[in-house]
């Protein structure tokens, strides 16, 4: 049986991807087959049964190693049907956690979950329209100390490590060697840059779902082109999604800050997080 697991459990658009590609490089981690297994996030994912998620690392788990995932499902409690109570079933098995939580500026982390759901396909209403909605999960996944709250009332407070995403953004290097002594790993191991090959395949198709509409011949066409020349394509189309990604208006930012105010106060004084840092108080 796995014993040791560190869970990146959010929140989503942070930077989760990156850090498990950077984590899963230090040979005292073992990665997960699948990056985002949702063990015990999704209800139809937990009813498989321990064994299903042991048998997610074939490879095994040497002595000493930490098992390695990255499950955003984690941090949306209450956000989704689907979505149990992650904290509390991790409290139910026996093994040993360590828990990073990757925190981003909660407005820019809006603007990028809506825009990842409609490139996408599953997002299919105007912004406004889902800020309107009174429980929505663009807000319900970005209240950090509220998702938080369910992991440190059952761990304690040296199994969390909190990350911001600029952090690793800005000082990888710096970062990464504070989560290893965080983790107990040997913090002079070199990460270097990893290419996500498998995502930016995943994101080509998915803009390719979005033009659709717009050009039914192109998703059929793309089937036979060569490996370069789609990546070609992507470029164009990547080019034309930045021109159109979603900024929030000046009212938008007021209505959700007053929204996620009590939040990030909460967030800075239980668990110490400068939220100054992202300009948001009010």
């Amino acid at each position: 049986m796995i014993r040791d697991f560190v869970l990146i459990i959010g929140a989503m658009k942070s930077g989760t991807s990156s850090l498990f590609y950077y984590l899963a490089q230090h040979p005292e981690i073992a990665a997960c087959i699948k990056k985002e297994p949702d063990f015990f996030g999704l209800n139809s994912q937990w009813d498989k049964g321990w064994g299903w998620y042991e048998s997610l690392w074939p490879q095994g788990v040497r002595q000493g190693q930490l098992a390695l995932e990255a499950s955003t499902s984690y941090t949306k409690y209450g956000c989704h049907s689907r979505v149990g109570n992650p904290a509390q079933r991790m409290q139910s098995v026996d093994a040993n956690f360590k828990f990073i939580y990757l925190l981003r500026n909660p407005l820019e982390r809006i603007e990028s979950h809506y825009d990842h759901g409609v490139d996408q396909g599953w997002i299919k209403h105007p912004l406004t329209q889902l800020l309107a909605e009174r429980d929505n999960n663009l807000v319900g996944i970005s209240k950090y100390a509220t998702q938080l709250a369910q992991y440190s009332a059952r761990f304690s407070a040296n199994q969390i490590k909190l990350v911001a995403f600029e952090d690793l953004k800005h000082n990888p290097n710096e970062t990464l060697r504070d989560l290893c002594e965080f983790l107990a790993i040997d913090a002079d191991f070199t990460f270097t840059a990893k290419a996500h090959n498998g995502r930016e395949e995943r994101k080509y198709w998915s803009y390719l779902h979005r033009l659709k509409d717009q050009y039914p011949w192109l998703q059929a066409l793309s089937r036979y082109l060569p490996k370069s020349a789609r990546q070609q394509l992507m470029t164009l189309m990547t080019r034309q999604a930045r021109a159109q990604q979603t900024k929030l208006t000046v009212a938008q930012r007021e209505l959700l800050l007053g929204e996620l105010q009590a939040d990030l106060n909460q967030l800075q004084r239980a668990y110490g997080f400068d939220i100054q840092r992202w300009g948001l108080v009010r």
